[in-house]
């Protein structure tokens, strides 16, 4: 793939934050899910 260990590592530390933030993210917004799950989503695709 032409990455060096150090990118691979960077792109996975990036992944896995993402992942984790994103996670923090929706239990926060979780009460939202019912009643805005189309502004929800919107936001997830922009954001990831």
């Amino acid at each position: 793939m032409g990455l060096s260990y150090r990118e691979i590592g960077t792109l996975l530390g990036k992944t896995k934050d993402s992942v984790k933030w994103m996670a923090f993210k929706m239990r926060n917004l979780g009460f939202f899910s019912s009643t805005l799950p189309k502004t929800t989503a919107v936001q997830l695709d922009l954001l990831a």
